[in-house]
């Protein structure tokens, strides 16, 4: 059985990492001392001077770059260093070896020798924290007093903290339960247990990603990360959009798929839709959403974000009417290569446009069982909703001709503005089976298509701020741009 403890959860509270939005620059300008003949150069002038230069190295590593390590700065539980007393000698020490790492705010933090720290949260018996080690960096201004030195080294501290700040450098995280003490040397490193270094969550410095896009997905209320029994494996249950998040990095790195949020209908009834960018609401729960609710995505919509609809086809005629349609695609393409088969070529092509024409039909009424739906959250079902060859879920980030399969069946996708819906077992596409048949071109060609309906729910809601639609624009302030005065503050939002 799966253990929630043992086994942290991508993209669960204890497992994302520590700076969901990275900051930005403010839109702040410099101001530059002027130099002329005669100035009487102070020491508040030579610093004016030499704080212009560090803000800009500072603002252009925020607009280009992401915070995180550089390289070294491993840790490993170590014994107690022969200097310290005796009370502190006990199984509670790690050891940092040196390395670089560069700061959310563009501060260089440099560890130049091994440095030996002791561990001092103790949870109480029954309880268990999740404990974080960090870098965080130390101005010298703030430590020397002015004119105490003619120079002091920029430095660091090592915190252990279970709120780590925004500006804070993650060097590693452990889970310590109440009533045990000692620190263990990890014996998994790629599935720590309690009392156990965990170093997965290390966030290297590289390229700031183009856009950042939250995701919602709507689940039936009362349900949670529970764990679950399929196929005789117990799984434990991330939600539909957890699998596609965690394989966007890896397809698209200019989108950066933020932790997914998952709420009720009840919850959703009363929540600010503005941080939204992508909504993920199953067919079943959209058909019963209480008008609080249907006026919370009426928001969302409004404000440029995009809704995903996923419709299930079991129990329709669609699951006979696909294959049936796959056997006449193949006895066509077998008429094709034999000249004697004119006749049955066109009773073949006659056929199929019938079957195709039955298709089109049943998706037809699907989509119909939605229409109040749609009007209730400002998305009326007017006209056929097609998707063409311009369209930007067929050319961005990935282009497409024909939408990829999902359980064995095509999706059939539509679009109305923000709300699209896809009739087909969309979620299911994004990850492999229980029994790990999923051919991999199959599922790389949905994780792509799932790319592509992140990539349009971003841009859609990223012109709509641009335009300044009303509610559109995300409330928080920027990180400023002074090294005197800079703290970590709200992230990008």
């Amino acid at each position: 059985m799966v253990d929630p403890i043992n086994t942290p959860l991508p993209h669960s509270p204890t497992s994302r990492p520590m700076t969901d939005f990275p900051f930005r620059p403010a839109p702040i300008p410099f101001n530059r001392l002027q130099i002329s003949d005669g100035l009487l150069m102070t020491a508040d002038l030579w610093e004016q001077a030499h704080d212009y230069h560090r803000q800009r190295q500072n603002f252009y590593y925020q607009a280009l770059f992401q915070p995180g390590i550089i390289w070294g700065l491993g840790v490993a539980v170590s014994t107690a260093p022969e200097a310290v007393e005796a009370r502190y000698r006990d199984q509670r020490w790690v050891r940092v070896q040196p390395g670089v790492a560069i700061d959310a705010l563009g501060n260089p933090i440099v560890v130049s020798e091994v440095v030996d720290f002791r561990l001092q949260s103790a949870p109480p018996r029954g309880e268990v924290h999740t404990i974080f080690l960090v870098l965080r960096y130390s101005d010298p201004r703030d430590r020397v007093a002015n004119g105490a030195l003619s120079s002091s080294p920029e430095t660091f501290s090592l915190v252990e903290t279970t709120a780590p700040e925004a500006a804070d450098v993650e060097l590693c995280r452990l889970l310590l339960t109440g009533g045990s003490t000692a620190l263990v040397s990890t014996a998994d490193v790629l599935a720590p247990n309690p009392q156990e270094l965990d170093l997965r969550y290390r966030q290297w410095a590289q390229s700031r990603p183009q856009g950042t896009v939250q995701l919602v997905e709507i689940q039936e209320v009362g349900k949670d990360l529970l764990e679950q029994e399929t196929g005789g494996i117990a799984v434990w249950d991330q939600g539909q959009v957890a699998p596609l998040a965690q394989a966007v990095p890896g397809l698209y790195p200019a989108l950066a798929p933020l932790p997914p949020l998952r709420l009720d209908a009840t919850a959703l009834a009363t929540a600010d839709p503005t941080p939204w960018d992508w909504l993920y609401l199953p067919a079943t729960l959209a058909r019963s959403l209480p008008v609080s609710a249907q006026a919370t995505l009426q928001r969302h919509l409004a404000q440029g974000g995009a809704l995903v609809v996923p419709v299930a086809i079991d129990g329709t005629a669609l699951t006979s009417l696909y294959p049936l349609a796959a056997e006449f695609q193949t006895a066509i393409a077998a008429a094709e290569r034999d000249d004697t088969t004119v006749d049955l070529r066109a009773d073949l092509h006659q056929e199929f446009q019938a079957v195709q024409s039955n298709i089109a039909s049943q998706v037809d009424t699907i989509l119909q069982t939605l229409a109040s739906f749609a009007a209730a959250v400002g998305c009326p079902l007017q006209g056929s909703g097609a998707i063409g060859p311009d369209h930007l879920l067929r050319q961005r980030p990935f282009v497409f001709a024909g939408w990829p399969s999902a359980a064995g069946y095509p999706l059939q996708v539509r679009a109305w503005g923000g709300l699209i819906v896809v009739v087909g077992a969309l979620a299911e596409s994004w990850r492999p089976n229980v029994a790990l048949s999923t051919p991999r071109e199959q599922l790389r060609s949905s994780q792509e298509f799932g790319v592509n309906l992140l990539y349009y729910g971003w841009y859609r809601r990223y012109l709509s701020r641009l335009q300044g639609l009303p509610n559109a624009v995300r409330s928080g302030p920027s990180a400023t741009d002074s090294l005197r005065a800079r703290r970590p503050g709200d992230p990008l939002a």
